[in-house]
This record gives C-alpha cells, sequence and structure tokens, in this order.
C-alpha cells in the first residue's frame, strides 16, 4: 500500500512538472500587455515572467545559453545579429509562437526545427540559406513565412514541403531575384497573402499565369518591380481584396483599372510613389474600392467620376500636386479619411460640405484661404481637421 502511494505521489509530480514546462501559450490581447525584454540577463533573473524577449541588433553570434528556461516565452526577436546556426535549446521552448532570424548568417534550416510544433510565424530572410528542410511541412501551426531576400534558396525544392504546410497563410518572396514564379506556388491551397516585391527582373507574363491558378489568394504585394501594366490573366485572382502597385513609376493606371475591374472583391489599392500624374476616369468603375493610397505621386488632376466611387473610406492625396478639388467629390458619401497636405491646394467645391461620415481631414496650411477654412470647420464640426505643411523628401 505504502509503495502504491508512493508511485502515485511521484506520477502526481510528475504532471505537475510537465504542465508547469509546458503550460498553454496566452492569448495575443494578453501578450500585447507583456513587458518586452531586451536584456538577456535581465531575462534570465525573471525567467517565469518573460513572455517577449527581443535581443535583435545585439551582435550575436551564437543563441544565448539557458533560453530554454524561459518556458513561457512566445516571441523571440534575433533579427540583425551575426548567427551562423542554432543552439538546439531553441528547441525545448514549447510555447514559442513568434521567431524572428532574418538578417543574420544562417545557413541552414536543420530538420529538428519541427519540435517547434507551436511556431506560428517565421521570418528567415536575408540569411544565406539555400534550402528548406523537408520536415518543416510538418509545422501544422505555421501560417506566416518570410523569406524575403534569400537570394540563395533553391527555388525548385522549397515549394514541395511549403505546398504541404496546410495552415500557410502569408508568404513573403520579396526581393528574392525571381525570374519566375515556380508553378508550385499554386499547389499551396490556403494561401492568402503573397508578397513579391523587387523582382522587378520576373517574367510577368508566365508568373500571373500561375499565380492565377491559385485558390484563395486576398493581398497581393508588387511593388517596386517596374510594372507598366497587369496581364488579363490578372483578373482571375478574383478572391483578391487588396492589391498594393506601389512604387512602380512606369504604371499606366488606365491600364490597370481596366484589368481590375472584375475583381469586385477589391477594397484596397496602393498606387503610391508611381510618377502619376492623374487619377484617370478609368478608376471609377472600381466602385468596391474602400480605400485608395495615391500618396508621394505628382498628380494634378482628379477626373470627377471618381464620385462614383460611393464605397471610399480612406484616401491618401499627400505628397502630389492638387491645386483643386473635382466638382462631384461630395459623392463619396462614405469617405472618412482624406489626406490632401503638401499639396498646392487652393479650391474646395461647395459639394464637399456632403462628405458627412468625415472624421479626419489633413491639409495643407499655406495655401488654403481663411474664407475656406471657416467653411471646413462649420461644415464638419465632429471631425478632426488639420493644417500642416511638411517637407518633401528630395
Amino acid at each position: 500500500m505504502i509503495h502504491n502511494r508512493s508511485i502515485l505521489v511521484l506520477l502526481f509530480s510528475l504532471f505537475i512538472l510537465s504542465f508547469s514546462y509546458a503550460q498553454n501559450p496566452i492569448s495575443s490581447e494578453e501578450l500585447n500587455e507583456m513587458y518586452v525584454y531586451t536584456n538577456f540577463e535581465d531575462a534570465l533573473k525573471n525567467t517565469s515572467e518573460v513572455y517577449i524577449l527581443d535581443l535583435s541588433g545585439q551582435n550575436l553570434t551564437a543563441l544565448p545559453k539557458n533560453i530554454s528556461r524561459m518556458r513561457k516565452l512566445q516571441v523571440l526577436l534575433l533579427s540583425n545579429n551575426h548567427l551562423i546556426n542554432l543552439n538546439p535549446e531553441i528547441y525545448k521552448l514549447k510555447n514559442l509562437q513568434v521567431l524572428a532570424l532574418d538578417s543574420n548568417y544562417i545557413k541552414s534550416i536543420p530538420e529538428e526545427f519541427v519540435q517547434l510544433t507551436t511556431l506560428e510565424e517565421l521570418y528567415i530572410g536575408y540569411n544565406m540559406i539555400t534550402d528548406l528542410p523537408t520536415a518543416i511541412s510538418k509545422m501544422e501551426n505555421l501560417q506566416i513565412l518570410s523569406l524575403s531576400g534569400d537570394k540563395d534558396l533553391n527555388w525548385k525544392n522549397i515549394f514541395h514541403p511549403l505546398s504541404k504546410i496546410r495552415s500557410l497563410r502569408s508568404l513573403d518572396l520579396s526581393y528574392c531575384s525571381f525570374d519566375t514564379i515556380p508553378w508550385q506556388l499554386s499547389n499551396i491551397q490556403e494561401l492568402k497573402q503573397l508578397d513579391l516585391s523587387g523582382n522587378p527582373n520576373m517574367e510577368w507574363d508566365t508568373s500571373f499565369s500561375y499565380l492565377a491558378q491559385t485558390n484563395n489568394l486576398e493581398v497581393l504585394i508588387l511593388a517596386n518591380n517596374n510594372l507598366r501594366e497587369l496581364p488579363a490573366s490578372f483578373g482571375k485572382l478574383d478572391l483578391l481584396n487588396t492589391v498594393d502597385l506601389s512604387e512602380n513609376p512606369k504604371l499606366n493606371l488606365n491600364q490597370v483599372a481596366e484589368v481590375l475591374k472584375p475583381l469586385f472583391r477589391l477594397e484596397v489599392l496602393d498606387i503610391s510613389n508611381c510618377a502619376l500624374t492623374e487619377i484617370p476616369a478609368a478608376m471609377g468603375d472600381l466602385s468596391n474600392l474602400r480605400e485608395i493610397y495615391a500618396q508621394d505621386n505628382s498628380i494634378s488632376k482628379m477626373d470627377a467620376s471618381i464620385k462614383k466611387l460611393f464605397k471610399l473610406e480612406v484616401l491618401n492625396l499627400r505628397n502630389n500636386a492638387i491645386t483643386s478639388l473635382p466638382e462631384g467629390i461630395g459623392g463619396l458619401q462614405s469617405l472618412e479619411e482624406l489626406y490632401l497636405y503638401n499639396n498646392p491646394l487652393t479650391y474646395i467645391p461647395e459639394d464637399f460640405k456632403d462628405l458627412k461620415d468625415l472624421k479626419i481631414l489633413k491639409l495643407p496650411k499655406s495655401t488654403l484661404n481663411k474664407d475656406i477654412k471657416k467653411n471646413l470647420k462649420d461644415w464638419f464640426p465632429n471631425a478632426n481637421i488639420s493644417y500642416q505643411d511638411i517637407s518633401k523628401k528630395k
């Protein structure tokens, strides 16, 4: 009887020990309230309280020893260091959800990486990695993967294990020196966000034909790619909600608007810093848009058809060459935020007062006269109106 009781006590002790080692992670809301430790020695003194550890930019050449003592650690940031290999202790962090290893000198990710079963976000861009372990396909909780700047990766090999990660939702392949997107990309069944920025040598016709085969893509980022036009196959991405075409200075916005017209789910369009001189009439046909970011261009003209964007809530036109707003702009009945500072704006039409939902209005300080400013105050007594002139970056 005594012997059996001893066994029960031992088993109970082991249960308590294992429970304390692998407690459930706290929620993202609770995590946002946690202290961010940036000094490893301080963190070691408070291991039971460390949920977030940021050791970025500290010239580390190796992962600190005893890191496995921080059993509650959920976010580990090791970006911009001099790491070459990973200390096996990292695999004991059973609650780890976010791991940033970008901008180091890591050459390989070992197969043991699969032991990080709770990992949801992995950032391993700007390293010297050539391949991903086949075991990465077993990481059933991985949702976000960034390979940005990994120009040495063997792209023909990595997409096979990636396509087996059922949880993968976001993939960053920016600045990877692609020629074409591998066709295997379409096999990543649940992919919703894809970043292909900074790949200007891409053969886009072929690449877009592969992209058109993806089933669930909602966000597509194509910034800084020397794009002039979009192929007709782009219109087949009928689940797209957000398209980022910023930093493409030769972009033909008329043609782009025509191609985007069939995308009835499109709500967010970023055309900032594209050397645009106007918002053409064709933009008025994108009637489901809720947000337009067209800042940092040379826009001096907006076609009156913009009034057809009756669902538009955010319009950012800062840092342009706009002297007057078009008649009919009052048709933007859902507009809540309008950014117009750093424009030589002198004229605002009378129907502007019809923007009853306007909450934030930012305007140039020096070009608008006192009468216009008084009218705006009377028209929008509850809106946050501010005037500012900010020096433009050269």
